[in-house]
């Protein structure tokens, strides 16, 4: 679910216009994943409990405790607020509303059914089981983002909904650095 999020923004990101020198290849990277205030939720129908940390020298990976108290189906839906980091603070950038399924499939398909499969859930796709699950040190790819992307940093407060209802949130902050040279970005073959 963790790797949709950051796929779904990324990918979000990607897709809206911006100005030429802001707009180029670049290598994406995960600064941080923080739960929302609870006061942002209706309900509370999932928990994600997310440590960021090194697996190795060069790799980024996520550990996270899921709790799950109503299933989540392939009839849920996302939004997306996010900001862009500017002088003077964040600023409103782009929200994104779309069904959880759709956005999956589009973005992130090969890497969510991982990160089941990973935290041993019954399924190799949708629904979700009500229960409690681990994912430990799922790796993250960063060349598997596109390498067009919007400089800049960005926050995104990331909604699970239902009827309507916000029920699971995170929130990201993700950056788009611009490659001085083909070294330090991931080679197109590899996206």
């Amino acid at each position: 679910m963790l790797k949709l999020v950051g796929v779904c923004l990324i990918a979000s990101l990607c897709s809206t216009g911006a100005d030429d020198n802001m707009l180029g290849k670049g290598l994406w990277s995960l600064i941080a994943v923080e739960n929302c205030p609870e006061e942002e939720l209706q309900q509370e129908w999932m928990r994600l409990e997310v440590n960021k940390h090194k697996v190795n020298r060069s790799h980024d990976g996520l550990s996270v405790h899921i709790t799950i108290n109503n299933e989540v189906n392939d009839q849920y839906g996302t939004f997306i607020d996010i900001c862009k980091y500017v002088d003077g603070g964040c600023k409103q950038y782009q929200v994104v509303s779309d069904n959880l399924a759709k956005l999956c499939d589009n973005y992130a398909k090969d890497n969510v059914v991982r990160a089941l499969q990973m935290a041993k859930f019954n399924t190799d796709y949708f629904p979700l089981d009500v229960g409690e699950y681990d994912l430990k040190d799922f790796m993250i790819d960063y060349c598997s983002f596109p390498s067009d992307c919007p400089f800049g940093r960005y926050e995104a407060m990331t909604f699970l909904m239902s009827g309507g209802q916000k029920v699971a949130c995170l929130k990201v902050i993700v950056e788009c650095t611009k490659c001085e040279d083909d070294d330090e970005c991931c080679d197109d073959g590899d996206q």
